[in-house]
């Protein structure tokens, strides 16, 4: 039954949540191999983030994002790129999985990629 184990599936990424955040507000780890320790490590604050913008060499939507980066002091990395360039790298990129919409700006953040200006 696709609902039951939609339940199921839900249950215990909850499970895991609540562990996570038990772990955090008592300062003990979770135990190894667990999927609280999977999202307990995500959330922990990461040395230097790689943070890398991708976007046309204008500014654009990219602008206010670059504004924010840095307004936050964040270092960043930019990969600013022609229309020309453009139809190039997009069939690359989408295949990568760095703009899942065929869509810039995106915005990648230790492995997660963002992408459409109001979400990142």
């Amino acid at each position: 039954n696709p609902s039951t184990s939609t339940s199921m599936i839900g249950s215990a990424l909850a499970f895991a949540l609540g562990c996570a955040v038990t772990t955090y507000l008592y300062g003990i780890t979770p135990p190894a191999g667990t999927p609280a320790q999977v999202l307990w490590e995500n959330l922990q604050p990461q040395p230097s983030p790689i943070i890398t913008l991708r976007y046309f060499d204008i500014r654009g939507r990219g602008e206010v994002i670059r504004l924010y980066l840095n307004e936050l002091g964040l270092e960043y990395n930019e990969t600013s790129f022609t229309g020309q360039e453009w139809q190039e790298l997009k069939p690359k990129w989408s295949k990568l999985g760095l703009i899942p919409f065929g869509q810039v700006p995106s915005l990648s953040y230790n492995g997660i990629h963002l992408v459409q200006s109001h979400a990142i």
